[in-house]
């Protein structure tokens, strides 16, 4: 990886992640590393180490480091994440939109509570919607490892940052139309099918709300993003990133897809919120491609010969007088 965007990446992220937990504790909510927590602490900096001190000279050394570089960002990234949602529901003044966003669905022609019905009828599918709304966890370690192998640093850093743009955008829009999640909202904590993400998450939404003071492990944290999906918002960023590993392309889309498909259900979220994480990642992508850009262009004219570059500078002005 670039070393000079790699450790502003580094700063950024933890300098983040600093800022989300005393904004937390500044509300009443404590969290304490826990024991993964510490875990994640030890690792980055051992890993950060051997990055900016030792700097090894061999390629496949300097690969097997952008990969875990990449996949220490990307949990120091979510856990920060995880922290600036658990703010949003805390400091949120909005009431909760879920029948808002049933509405929204209706309007399109969707109706979740219908298709929840069938679905949760449907067994035999209940398994393999399961494993796909997990991937989540999974792919990010095929991109990472794919991208970094592969020697394609760039790309590797332009979707670690799409991710954390994807992942702030999701949680500033959440501030405004918070949520509980249509199975909450249509069967409480008893539904007849439970989905992969349960419905524990309830209680700490409704806890946080409540503006007691909470004290919670980093490993406990759930995640409370209704509307958009972040979900949705990986799928698309995860297909995205993996088209341009040519063998991996094709199955992290199928995964993908059918991750998005899924979510509805085993996610419980609704069908907007599909929409908006997919236009959420769409904007990530748009703006971090021109981002990645324009720092392409100023590296070449950095690479220009003085006279060259200030030849270039002078050709309009040669234009307009001939």
């Amino acid at each position: 990886m670039r070393g000079n965007s790699l450790s502003l990446m580094w700063v950024a992220a933890l300098g983040a992640l600093l800022v989300a937990n005393f904004a937390l504790s500044m509300t009443g909510v404590h969290v304490s590393p826990g024991p993964k927590g510490l875990v994640l602490g030890w690792s980055a900096a051992f890993w950060l180490s051997l990055c900016f001190i030792i700097r090894p000279q061999c390629r496949w050394a300097r690969r097997v480091l952008a990969a875990g570089n990449g996949l220490l960002l990307l949990s120091v990234i979510g856990v920060t994440g995880a922290l600036l949602s658990y703010y949003t529901v805390r400091v949120s003044p909005f009431p909760l939109a879920d029948t808002v966003l049933y509405r929204a669905d209706l309007t399109i022609g969707l109706d979740w509570l219908a298709v929840y019905r069938s679905y949760a009828g449907f067994s035999p599918v209940h398994l393999l919607a399961n494993r796909l709304y997990l991937t989540i966890f999974d792919t990010p370690y095929v991109i990472v490892i794919g991208l970094a192998a592969a020697g394609r640093d760039d790309k590797l850093l332009t979707f670690i940052g799409a991710f954390a743009i994807g992942l702030l955008l999701t949680i500033l829009v959440s501030f405004f139309l918070p949520a509980a999640s249509p199975v909450i909202h249509f069967f409480g904590s008893s539904p007849p099918y439970v989905p992969t993400t349960g419905t524990g998450y309830y209680p700490v939404l409704t806890e946080l709300r409540s503006q007691r003071i909470m004290h919670v492990a980093s490993h406990e944290l759930f995640g409370l993003l209704t509307f958009p999906s972040f979900h949705a918002v990986s799928a698309v960023l995860f297909a995205w990133a993996g088209w341009s590993l040519r063998y991996l392309r094709w199955p992290v889309l199928a995964v993908n897809a059918g991750m998005l498909v899924v979510t509805p259900l085993e996610g419980s979220h609704y069908f907007v919120d599909l929409i908006a994480g997919c236009l959420v990642a769409l904007a990530a992508i748009v703006l971090v491609e021109t981002c990645a850009r324009q720092a392409r262009q100023r590296r070449s004219q950095a690479l220009l010969p003085v006279p060259t570059a200030a030849m270039a500078g002078l050709e309009p002005y040669r234009a307009l007088a001939e």
